[in-house]
């Protein structure tokens, strides 16, 4: 029997980027005007063997809000078409279980769940949710 794989799609999305109705699969529509992300975003997506996909990332409750609550959103792989850049990377049973856990919860290990624009973001989720699963940035050397 095969060993489970564990995968995590780091994900980009640029500012433009079409937004669908996850119950619908067609483009958001407000007013008549097709949505589209303005700021861009950024999330991840967990993989396991016979598993559904699991996503999470952070935006404000209010959409269009630059501060104030946020949350969590369990279907940003639904929603954003065609995200620019996808990062797949194999990580360990452990770490896609930290991952699970501080997207379900990020404020139990201490990520605020109040959105300020550039200072507290979908990235700074991300990158909070990654060094927690000790996965980090290495810095180039000099």
């Amino acid at each position: 029997m095969d060993k489970p794989r564990y995968t995590v799609d780091i994900v980009i999305a640029a500012p433009g980027t079409p937004l669908m109705d996850p119950k619908t699969g067609r483009q958001e529509v407000l007013d008549g005007v097709p949505q589209t992300s303005s700021p861009g975003h950024m999330f991840y997506v967990l993989h396991a063997s016979g598993e559904p996909a699991k996503s999470f990332g952070f935006a404000p409750k209010v959409h269009g809000s630059i501060n104030g609550p946020g949350d969590i959103m369990p279907d940003d792989a639904d929603v954003y078409k065609d995200p620019r850049h996808t990062r797949t990377l194999e990580i360990s049973e452990a770490q896609y279980r930290k991952l699970e856990a501080f997207g379900s919860d990020p404020e139990k290990f201490g990520f605020s769940k109040h959105y300020e624009d550039v200072r507290h973001n979908c990235v700074d989720f991300t990158w909070e949710a990654l060094n927690h699963a000790g996965i980090e940035r290495k810095e180039a050397s000099t």
